[in-house]
């Protein structure tokens, strides 16, 4: 029985052996895989008050840095809106006006013409934007909003009515329609109006 012993000992070695050696070296076989989880969750995570940044160059790939306060989560008043100039050639209506926001370059401008079409622009960091739309018909009705689509805000709507309709002393001018009472030669015979709407989106 002893020589029994020794032959089954001597096999499961010769067999361990084997087992290893046929292993990939890559893969590190883990007796306890609960402790192992853990140790890499502790290692690829940064301390309370940093944050993961991806670093190549760094031995693990990433470098814990300091939250900036800015880049949490934080919300600033909704942006207000402003048109300040439309310039209407009976075809193309150009709307120029201004955001006011802390960080205009992350609101979207919004125009909806007649409810139908809708055009977006982007401020830029100083806040200016300007829209340019299409349009022939007698009465334009132009819907503007300026929105932080992060924060889900939204400035009040700003409506222009656009009426190109003439009167009959207005009729009497030339054929080329290119006389008006500034003298400026642009054809600009239009009523614009623009008001600015109270509903609170935000």
């Amino acid at each position: 029985m002893g020589r029994d012993a020794l032959w089954l000992v001597l096999v499961m070695l010769l067999g361990a052996s084997l087992l290893v050696l046929l292993l990939p070296e890559d893969e590190a076989v883990s007796v306890n895989e609960e402790d192992t989880e853990e140790e890499v969750v502790e290692e690829s995570t940064c301390l309370v008050g940093t944050q993961k940044v991806l670093n190549a160059s760094a031995p693990d790939g990433y470098d814990c840095v300091p939250l900036d306060p800015h880049a949490m989560f934080h919300t600033h008043p909704a942006p207000v809106l402003s048109v300040s100039n439309v310039i209407d050639d009976g075809s193309t209506i150009a709307i120029l006006g201004d955001v006011n926001h802390l960080h205009p370059d992350e609101i979207t401008v919004r125009l909806s013409l007649d409810e139908d079409v809708l055009i977006s622009t982007q401020p830029n960091t100083d806040g200016a934007w300007s829209l340019t739309v299409q349009s022939s018909a007698e009465q334009v009705y132009l819907n503007i909003t300026a929105a932080h689509d992060v924060e889900e805000t939204t400035s009040d709507t700003t409506f222009i009515e656009i009426n190109r309709t003439t009167s009959e002393n207005e009729s009497h001018q030339t054929d080329d329609g290119t006389d008006n009472e500034t003298g400026d030669g642009t054809g600009n015979e239009t009523d614009n109006n623009t008001t600015e709407g109270t509903d609170d989106n935000a």
